[in-house]
């Protein structure tokens, strides 16, 4: 790498600018244009950090002091051309990147912040990893001269662990702590001998995080940052980290690994590449190689492995590959995240690879909610085929195969305006969001061509109809996550969000196995509602990783805690122990988002304590509803759900379970007790809560059901509307009539229940 060094104000030691012999030339601009072209490889490696050590603010030093040697230098015949080099950048096609962030630069001087802003944004326009260019962009909006930003004073007390916890490794087998669009510097190289993740570029990367200044990060790309969705900084925790970076100690292995060096795919689409790019057997055969020598010792403290950022899982035979060597090794938990188009992944592709119980989450990438526009945006794609393996991964996810399922959408001029259809399409295959970006020249446009496409930007010709778009209360949801889309969508007054005291709770008390999972389905389908399920449940707050920007996110950044999932023991122990608080936060939450009420499930045992359980009875926000059983039948499937550890979409026909006389007593006596509990707290509320027997309501259509629940809510002062399909229905997980013959010996259970006094308690439903 070559190395640029800098000596005090306006010296620097590689000066590749050649000013002698351009000054002369009569035409200025031409002679700018030349300057600037030649300086444009310095500039590049600043940039991009491809210099020998990082420096913070490298490409910002490297621009200003070319000014200041080039043009404000005494004697300089451009001294008094500011304005016309401006003008004339304006008005040319001719200009580099570097060209183009120098006459930015100087238009900010100038303060003509509207011609900064246009030759910024051409610059960026060029190379999506121009971080610097995005810099002037948003210096020019905010009329900022000295380039600082609002987003530096909010990102000093945030933090990021992707460079503590993420790598990828792209197709060149540099490695990067995340997308290199977000952060162009590179920690080193995966084919080299040195460990890349220990690396001094590592801790310089690592240091400009701890110390809040996100030098080498994109403010614009990054979902994150441009979204607002980083954490409060843990000083605590910044200071240890920032001790064993001082002392010299390794830091753990990444738990996360993004495998993006195989540019292999079935498509061809003109966002991502110009042609077809297929790996043939000797480059898979080096490919293989290099994963068995570099990629696979590191993926054996991975928690988390991505395949692909580059291609296609499936249309890549190298990471079909590496696809089968993961799943045929034994794995405590899930840990693959598959981003793929979705052609091929299909039902034969999930058998013969062995997925079943090794994928954590699916991101289908589609660009298009219409075939028409899927066509052209997606070259070489089959539409049909797509929507049918859609749905294929919407069942698989309703039966709980793997943990998140997402569509992405790329958003450009062509295809903007489906997406509040393309929201739809991702309901209706029962994906659990969708997730927006913006569009990103990868090299694939001549700049021009890129500027047409580039509808986020602020003077493209339908960019106001873009944000008008994103303005509608479909892209509230959260369902929706609007990513680096998110600072076009305008902030509401707080006059028009909903105050947190009117969000209700629809809280459903029931327990295990008594048809909540169905009831909850058809909950669903109320637009206005936050749906979390089981969030005080000893095993997991259930239901958050639906809504990750509503849920997981807004509790990491509330409570400075970065919680990894549902089932995070730090995430467990706030919920059962603070229920109150979690209840609140999410209320908040819900307010945010223009919703009108969360909905989740409350069992025995979920509780700690008595009195959180009476300060929710009494909370005058709360509309409950509960759900009983036949007791006998419910145990029943208790015991199945658990000799099969499948809780939801699992057929247990035909499966027989062992009955123990004591132990149904015991479950008996704690499920009577508990609804006796809550008969006596809503009666000292004077609370006339919604009883559904689940012998009666699942006899009913979805349809039905949901109609009936939306007079009671309404009733409760809660207007509910429906989405218009239910994609729901009954699926009885066991079949069986007769509910003794879900059990080894039916005539041993019914002898044991009449002697125990419990025959017809077994089939009465509980008291409230």
């Amino acid at each position: 790498m070559n190395k640029i060094v800098y000596h005090g104000e306006g010296t620097v030691t590689e000066n590749p600018t050649a000013r002698t012999g351009w000054v002369s030339d009569p035409d200025p601009f031409e002679h700018f244009r030349r300057a600037t072209a030649a300086a444009f490889p310095a500039y590049f490696r600043a940039m991009r950090g491809r210099t020998e050590d990082l420096q913070i603010g490298l490409a910002e030093r490297f621009a200003h002091n070319w000014i200041t040697l080039n043009i404000r230098a005494k004697g300089s015949v451009l001294a008094d051309q500011q304005d016309i080099l401006i003008d004339r950048a304006m008005a040319s096609n001719g200009l580099n990147g570097f060209g183009l962030v120098v006459a930015a630069l100087l238009a900010l001087r100038q303060q003509q912040f509207v011609s900064a802003e246009v030759l910024a944004s051409k610059a960026s326009a060029a190379d999506q990893h121009e971080t610097f260019a995005q810099r002037i962009t948003l210096a020019a909006q905010e009329q900022s001269q000295t380039l600082r930003l609002e987003v530096d004073e909010w990102l000093e007390g945030r933090f990021c662990s992707n460079p503590f916890t993420t790598a990828e490794i792209i197709g060149s087998k540099d490695v990067f702590t995340c997308c290199a669009a977000w952060m162009p510097a590179a920690l080193g190289n995966a084919s080299d001998d040195q460990n890349s993740w220990q690396s001094a570029r590592a801790t310089e990367i690592r240091r400009s995080i701890l110390d809040g200044d996100f030098g080498y990060c994109s403010r614009v790309s990054c979902p994150r940052i441009a979204g607002r969705e980083l954490p409060p900084r843990d000083d605590a925790k910044a200071d240890d980290l920032r001790r064993k970076i001082e002392k010299g100690q390794p830091l753990p292995n990444p738990r996360r690994v993004l495998l993006s060096y195989d540019e292999s795919c079935n498509l061809s689409c003109p966002s991502c590449r110009s042609s077809l790019i297929l790996a043939d057997r000797e480059k898979t055969a080096a490919l293989d190689k290099f994963f068995d020598q570099h990629v696979s010792t590191v993926l054996q403290d991975a928690s988390e492995i991505k395949v692909t950022g580059s291609g296609d899982p499936f249309g890549s035979r190298h990471f079909r590959n590496v696809l089968k060597k993961i799943t045929a090794q034994t794995a405590d938990s899930a840990r693959l995240q598959l981003q793929t188009n979705g052609v091929l992944f299909d039902q034969r592709a999930w058998d013969d690879l062995g997925l079943s119980g090794h994928v954590r989450s699916v991101w289908v990438s589609i660009d298009a909610a219409e075939e028409e526009t899927y066509a052209k945006l997606r070259r070489d794609g089959d539409f049909k085929r797509l929507i049918e393996n859609l749905k294929m991964l919407g069942e698989l996810r309703a039966r709980d195969a793997f943990a998140e399922f997402r569509l992405d959408f790329v958003v450009q001029n062509d295809n903007f305006e489906e997406m509040e259809d393309f929201v739809a399409l991702a309901r209706n295959v029962r994906a659990d969001g969708v997730h927006f970006l913006q569009l990103r020249n990868w090299g694939t446009y001549q700049p021009t061509e890129f500027r047409t496409l580039e509808v986020t930007r602020r003077d493209h010709p339908n960019h106001a109809q873009l944000r008008e778009m994103l303005d509608r209360p479909c892209f509230a949801d959260p369902f929706v996550d609007l990513g680096n889309l998110a600072p076009f969508r305008a902030q509401k007054p707080k006059s028009a969000i909903n105050t947190a005291a009117a969000v209700k709770k629809v809280v459903v008390f029931g327990s295990a196995r008594s048809g909540t999972n169905y009831l909850f389905e058809i909950i669903r389908s109320f637009r206005e509602f936050f749906v979390f399920a089981e969030l005080f449940n000893e095993e997991g707050a259930f239901g958050l990783e639906h809504y990750a920007s509503a849920g997981l996110k807004h509790l990491s950044v509330r409570s400075g805690i970065n919680f990894a999932g549902e089932r995070d023991p730090r995430l467990i122990d706030f919920a059962r122990s603070q229920p109150a608080a979690m209840l609140s936060q999410l209320t908040e939450v819900a307010a945010q988002n223009a919703r009108t009420a969360l909905s989740l499930k409350v069992f025995p045992g979920h509780f700690q304590h008595d009195d959180d359980l009476e300060a929710l009875v009494s909370d005058p926000d709360l509309v409950p509803i509960i759900l009983r059983r036949q007791p006998l039948a419910a145990y029943a499937s208790l015991l199945q759900a658990r000799k099969m550890q499948v809780w939801k979409g699992a057929d247990t026909t035909g499966l027989r379970v062992p009955f123990e006389i004591s132990h149904f007593q015991s479950w008996y006596r704690i499920h009577a007790d508990w609804y006796r509990a809550l008969g006596i707290a809503f009666a000292q509320q004077n609370q006339s809560p919604l009883v559904l027997e689940y012998e009666a309501f699942s006899q009913l259509s979805p349809v039905q059901i949901r109609n009936n629940l939306a007079r009671h809510l309404q009733d409760r002062g809660l207007k509910t509307v429906p989405i218009s399909d239910i994609q729901t229905d009954l699926n009885r997980q066991d079949r069986t009539q007769n509910v003794f013959d879900r059990f080894e010996y039916p005539e041993h259970v019914k002898r044991s229940l009449y002697d125990a006094g419990y025959f017809f308690r077994a089939f009465a439903p509980f008291e409230v």
